[in-house]
């Protein structure tokens, strides 16, 4: 009997708990459905367009007349965001067949440059002005 209602306990709990992520999953869908309708309204007015006295209907215009710009500014900023990353990739497989050729004696020394840069970096970073504000190490006053 006892294992029985264990049983009936298990099976409702996993019946709510799948009837709760359904839900929470039918939530996401109409939220998402959503952002497509707002992103098209929340899409970028050139600057000063707001305030110049634009109706709605001239602002949905400019937004639907400059989207495709928007769509194709954003992709060529991931564009560049990937070549980034494939520099970087790069720069560190140069680092690496540069440091190949090394030996053990410049291999310690180049390790103890890089210790000595990075730490004279993180002073400049933690520097402190005379009335003790963080002074960033490019700000000038």
């Amino acid at each position: 009997m006892f294992q029985r209602k264990s049983w009936i306990v298990a099976i409702s709990c996993l019946l709510s708990l799948g009837l709760l992520v359904g839900l929470s999953r039918a939530q996401e869908k109409k939220e998402g459905a959503g952002k497509s309708d707002e992103k098209v309204k929340k899409a970028s007015i050139p600057d000063y367009f707001g305030d110049i006295g634009l109706s709605e209907k001239q602002k949905d215009d400019v937004r639907k007349a400059t989207q495709p710009m928007d769509e194709k500014i954003a992709s060529l900023k991931k564009q560049i965001a990937d070549l980034q990353k494939q520099v970087v990739e790069q720069e560190g497989l140069k680092l690496a067949a540069a440091e190949k050729l090394l030996t053990d004696v410049q291999k310690a020394s180049l390790k103890e440059r890089r210790a000595t840069a990075d730490a004279e970096k993180s002073a400049k970073k933690t520097k402190k002005t005379a009335n003790g504000d963080e002074k960033k190490p490019d700000e000038k006053k």
